[in-house]
Formats: structure tokens, C-alpha cells, sequence
């Protein structure tokens, strides 16, 4: 049961007032350490939980924070870029009331899967999987991806998988990055969409434009999707007398933000003089889906 050292404050900013755990526990293994209040490890090799009322079943080289749960091995170590105000928050008298996460995206739940080398012998540490304080789930695994491949040996084989999807499963690349209504002209549900964005409106006759919101789990920065993307449009009006379609772009980056645009058109029937197929742009109620490549 060893308190706080700097190592874990990577920017100097320890608190000068941290006080030695309280109630942490660990029931064996081998060079683990349980660093504050409540901690509590169960066994395993080289474990910190260095978090108050954080958890370690058992595992290696596994890190929690405060109120974190960690399995598995070498997961990521959070640095002050990650969580600065919420990984580390409880460092005072045991007694004092527990502070909980202020980022609702703060995970409290990660499997760790690290532990391979890079190109230069270091270590990686990387997250299977994670839950957050305000319920969403991530997964990690990009099948999309070819992780051996390199992008300088023609032809590029970055990004042909070369595993096959697994039944049930899901990935980064497949899981819906997001998903709206548009009816009477405006955007009425969503996710994943910058609707406050004042490029996110109806621009002309039949004509949208959406600004998506994709953001980095631990940063908030935007993520551009760069890689191709899949865009799913459906009109939601009928008519049975002309045909109604709708057309969607793929992704594409503008100002540094990532837009998809909705177009919808009406094909009818002019008579006279000569019967003829007439295209018109026009207004209509649309539902859209969005998956990408980053």
C-alpha cells in the first residue's frame, strides 16, 4: 500500500495535501500496489489502482483510476490530455465525500488488450473495450483496418481487412456514426449531427447540408472521416402518381468539418406537346444514416 508519487501526475501538478490509502485492500499476486482510499486489487502482476474506489480483479500491468474497473492487460494509461479533473480527483482524507466524474465520457469500466511491441521494441498499451460514466460503450477493434500492411508498397493495402467479420460482432467501421430526421424543412432528431451548426439547414429547393459532429473519446477534438463512407437516405413521403428520389454524397471535408449533402427530386410526366420526363427539385420529409472510414 504505497500512496501517490509523481509518476502519475505527469505535468508536476501533485497535490501537496495527498494522503496515505485508506481501507485499500489486495488480496495477492505479485507487485501490485493499491494507492488510495478504498482501492482494492485482487491479484495479478504489476497492477496500480491508483484511483480511489478504483478496482482490479487481477490481470498485469493494469492501471484504474477513480471509480474505474480494469481487466485484462496493459490497458491505456490516462496522462492530464485525458480526463484531467476526473482520473485523479480524490486524493484527499478518506472521509471526505466521494467526488464523482465531472466528464460524463469518462470510462469507469476497460479491458485492456496491450502488451504487443511496435516497430521500435516499445511497449503498446491499448483498450479492447470501454464503458463510460454515462452509459456508452466503445470497441476498439477497426477490421477495416490491415494493421501489418504499409501504405508504401503499391497498392495500398491499408485498409482491405484481412479478417473475416465475425457474426454478431461490432467494430469501429461499423457501427452508425450518425443518424437524423429532417421533416417540414428541419432537422428534428438526431444524433452525431452538429445541429447547431448554421451550415446544417435546408439550403435550397430539395437541397440539405449536415455538418457531423465525430469527436476522439478522450481529446473531444474532430475526427474527419477520410476514408470513405456509406450514406443511407429515405424519403419518407409517397405519391402515387410520379416517382420521388433522394440522393445522398458520400462524406466529404469542408473547413475542416465533415458534411454530407441530401437531395431530393420529383419525376413527372409533361404531356404536351410532346410527353417528356421532367426532374424538379422539392422539399421533403427524410430520415439519413451515416458509417465511415476514418
Amino acid at each position: 500500500f504505497v500512496t501517490l508519487d509523481r509518476i502519475w501526475f505527469p505535468d508536476s501538478s501533485m497535490p501537496l495535501n495527498i494522503e496515505n490509502p485508506d481501507f485499500a485492500s489486495i488480496g495477492g499476486g505479485l507487485l501490485n500496489c493499491a494507492h488510495m482510499h478504498y482501492a482494492t486489487i485482487g491479484g495479478g502482476r504489476l497492477n496500480h489502482a491508483v484511483g480511489a474506489y478504483s478496482t482490479i480483479p487481477g490481470g498485469m500491468q493494469l492501471t484504474a483510476y477513480d471509480h474505474q474497473t480494469a481487466v485484462g492487460r496493459f490497458n491505456l494509461q490516462y496522462d492530464n490530455s485525458m480526463w484531467p479533473t476526473d482520473r485523479l480527483a480524490n486524493v484527499l482524507s478518506s472521509g471526505n465525500p466521494p467526488t464523482f466524474p465531472t466528464d460524463r465520457n469518462y470510462p469507469i469500466f476497460v479491458v485492456g488488450n496491450g502488451g504487443r511491441l511496435d516497430h521500435t521494441s516499445k511497449l503498446i498499451r491499448s483498450n479492447a473495450y470501454e464503458i463510460s460514466d454515462n452509459g456508452h460503450a466503445i470497441v476498439f477493434d477497426n477490421l477495416g483496418k490491415n494493421e501489418g500492411a504499409t501504405a508504401f508498397t503499391p497498392p495500398d493495402t491499408s485498409f482491405f481487412s484481412t479478417r473475416p467479420a465475425i457474426r454478431g460482432a461490432r467494430y469501429m467501421d461499423n457501427t452508425p456514426i450518425a443518424w437524423g430526421r429532417f421533416e417540414a424543412n428541419k432537422l428534428i432528431t438526431s444524433f452525431g449531427v452538429d445541429s447547431t451548426s448554421t451550415i446544417t439547414k435546408r439550403t435550397g429547393l430539395g437541397v440539405y447540408r449536415i455538418v457531423l459532429d465525430y469527436v476522439d473519446p478522450y481529446s473531444s477534438s474532430p475526427i474527419l472521416i477520410e476514408h470513405g463512407s456509406s450514406v443511407v437516405a429515405t424519403i419518407e413521403n409517397k405519391d402515387d402518381h410520379n416517382c420521388l428520389f433522394i440522393n445522398a454524397s458520400p462524406v466529404f471535408i469542408d473547413n475542416g468539418k465533415n458534411i454530407i449533402e441530401i437531395r431530393i427530386s420529383k419525376q413527372t410526366i409533361n404531356p404536351l406537346p410532346t410527353p417528356t420526363l421532367i426532374c424538379n427539385s422539392f422539399d421533403g420529409d427524410f430520415m439519413f444514416q451515416v458509417l465511415g472510414r476514418e
